[in-house]
């Protein structure tokens, strides 16, 4: 309301102005009579007045920061139960990890998380990461939910900080992550014959020291005649790499 009277102030004293100067310019209005010097003064108190009214729609300036939004409870893309000063690793926590049940007690809990495109990778590479883990009589935990094969949270965890493997503490004690990469080529000079390329790069995590344990590529082809064999033989010694690679860094 400071702004109003501001402008109403204003506006009273512009007509009063006006009222003096048109006094002394024009001689012969002094002597008008006391009526018209009457109505005069009305015109500029109805100018004064439509002054006011003008200075009364102030524009909104209302406060639309993330931080005025969420005192608001203004609904928003954030997950259920995060604000504005939740740390990103209690975010990524609360929308991707969907369980996080306490296992046996002296058993590492590892959770696998391989992709391919925008899902999961082939059963066959998560069958074989399950394999090597089960022989060291760890428990491969199902930790994540689907989301985690999104592009965004999936490279949050494929470069996890400290902080994060800090959080993910309570969940697993370790994860191994990766995607796969295919490709198909035929050969026409040799009776159509189709060859599959697998590439996948991955990484292990270990929770408790919060660090990246260990990287590397495995990268396999696999050869037949439909696109489906190819990818049958490339699928199988991938696995077999990969179970043989995490029985040797897992400790």
């Amino acid at each position: 309301m400071r702004f109003s009277y501001l402008n109403f102030g204003l506006s009273v004293l512009a007509s009063v102005i006006a009222w003096l100067l048109t006094l002394k310019i024009g001689e012969s209005i002094r002597h008008k009579s006391w009526k018209w010097h009457l109505l005069l003064l009305a015109v500029l108190f109805a100018l004064a007045f439509l002054a006011l009214t003008a200075a009364r729609k102030v524009p909104d300036y209302t406060d639309t920061s993330p931080r005025s939004l969420a005192d608001r409870n203004v609904p928003s893309s954030a997950p259920v139960g995060a604000t504005s000063e939740s740390k990103p690793e209690d975010i990524f926590a609360k929308t991707y990890i969907g369980s996080s049940k306490a296992g046996k007690s002296g058993i590492k809990r590892w959770a696998v998380v391989l992709k391919e495109k925008n899902g999961p990778a082939a059963s066959e590479l998560t069958g074989a990461a399950v394999a090597a883990f089960t022989r060291k009589d760890f428990s491969v935990v199902p930790i994540f939910r689907s989301q985690i094969f999104q592009d965004v949270p999936y490279r949050q965890l494929y470069y996890a900080d400290s902080a994060l493997l800090g959080r993910l503490q309570q969940a697993c004690d370790g994860f191994v992550i990766g995607e796969a990469e295919r490709t198909f080529s035929t050969d026409a000079e040799n009776q159509g014959l189709v060859t599959s390329r697998l590439t996948i790069n991955i990484r292990i995590f270990v929770t408790e020291s919060k660090s990246l344990k260990s990287e590397f590529q495995i990268s396999e082809k696999g050869a037949g005649f439909s696109n489906e064999t190819a990818e049958a033989q490339v699928n199988g010694r991938a696995a077999a790499e990969l179970k043989e690679r995490l029985l040797k860094e897992v400790k």
